[in-house]
Order: C-alpha cells, then structure tokens, then sequence
C-alpha cells in the first residue's frame, strides 16, 4: 500500500508537468508556431484551418475528418436548432483523441466486478491489492465532486449556466430572418408597381389597336358581299 501511496503521489506530479507543457501548445491558427510545436494529425498532415479539433487531453489538434468528433446530447439532436448549437455544453463528452482514448481509464463498475472475482480466489496478488487502492481513489474522488458539487455557489452557477442556456436555445428558434430596409422596400415597391402601371398601358393599346384593326376588316368583307350580290 505505500508504494501505491508513493506511485500515485508521483502520477500526480507527473501529470501536473504534463498538463503544463500541453497547455502551453499552440493553436494552428497562431502566427506564432514554429516547426518543433507543429501539431501534427494523424493522416500525418500538419492541421491548419477552423475545422481542426483540439484534444481536451493532451491538446493536440486533429483534421474533423480524420476522427470522430463528440456526438450531441440525445435531447439537442431531436430538435430542429441542434446543427447551430456547438457549444462545449451540448457535448454528450468531451473530445479524446485515439491516442489519448487509448489510456482511457476503465468506467469503476467494471472494476468493482474485477474485485469481487478477485474476492473468490484463495491467494492474494499484487495487481488486486493495487487494484484495490485505485478503487478506494475512485471512490474517494466521487465523494469529494459531489459534495463540491452539493454546495450553495456550485448549485447557483450551475441553475444561471442552464437559465444562459435555455435563453440561447430560445433565442436561435424564434430567430426572424433579416428584414429589408423600409427605404428599400418602398423603392421596390414603387418600381414594381410602375412595371405593372407601364404594362397595363402596353396592353391597353395593344387592345385598341385591334380592335380598330377588326373594326377595318368588317366593312371590307361587308362591300365584298355586296358587289357579289
């Protein structure tokens, strides 16, 4: 148990150190990369654009075509407004790279099932006492989150971040399309009604014009009548 104790002391500093150097990478989209601090995907091609993906882990970025990015919650992808909502709160989970997937810790039921075969055995391993220490921290750790997460100013931020939210979603469903300038619409009205005045009048002397041109053609055939008679 105390070299477990020692293990994980040292995990943590470790992982302190690299959470440091990976905040520190830069985005592709900084003038400021140099060759070394290039991320580099996994189609081995360098990552330059908005479409690019950050890893919440190790911070690398990756192409969107090349991986699979978050799905959304099931409740946001049912309605009608879940392709303009993409905000990091409308992911069902936060986006792992496969490298970083790869070191995923298992989900603790699966390791509660480990211990309780480990229980059946008659001699005792190394691997189930750690294993055993890592439950424990798993543990631990869910009961210190929910009791931060149980206090007054946790709980008041959490209900203003799903007001904020729920203002945002009703927002981009009664979102009216952009209207045209009064000014503009009166012009457009005006010139459209000034076409129909101008082709009202053509049609009006296309009329008299063949009417007079029937009226001329009646008396001609009214004369031929009469000499044959």
């Amino acid at each position: 148990i105390m070299a477990f104790k020692e293990g994980e002391e040292k995990e943590k500093e470790g992982i302190l150190h690299l959470r440091h150097i990976n905040s520190a990478k830069p985005s592709p989209m900084s003038s400021s990369m140099n060759a070394s601090a290039t991320s580099i995907c996994i189609c081995g091609q360098v990552c330059a654009g908005v479409e690019s993906l950050q890893c919440d882990l190790c911070h690398d970025w990756f192409h969107g075509q090349c991986v699979t990015v978050p799905h959304l919650l099931s409740s946001v992808r049912a309605s009608h407004t879940s392709s303009q909502l993409l905000a990091w709160w409308e992911w069902d989970t936060k986006f792992l790279c496969p490298l970083c997937m790869r070191s995923r810790r298992p989900r603790l039921e699966t390791i509660l099932s480990l211990l309780v075969g480990l229980q059946r055995l008659s001699v005792r391993l190394p691997e189930g006492e750690a294993l055993q220490c890592l439950t424990e921290r798993a543990i631990g750790w869910q009961g210190r989150a929910r009791q931060a997460l149980a206090s007054e100013d946790v709980t008041a931020l959490l209900k203003q971040l799903e007001k904020s939210r729920q203002q945002l979603q009703d927002e981009l469903r009664h979102k009216k399309p952009p209207t045209l300038p009064s000014g503009f619409a009166f012009d457009c009205l005006t010139e459209n009604s000034g076409k129909d005045i101008l082709k009202e009048e053509e049609e009006l002397v296309l009329n008299e014009e063949r009417i007079k041109s029937s009226e001329k053609i009646v008396p001609k055939e009214s004369s031929c009548k009469g000499d044959k008679e």
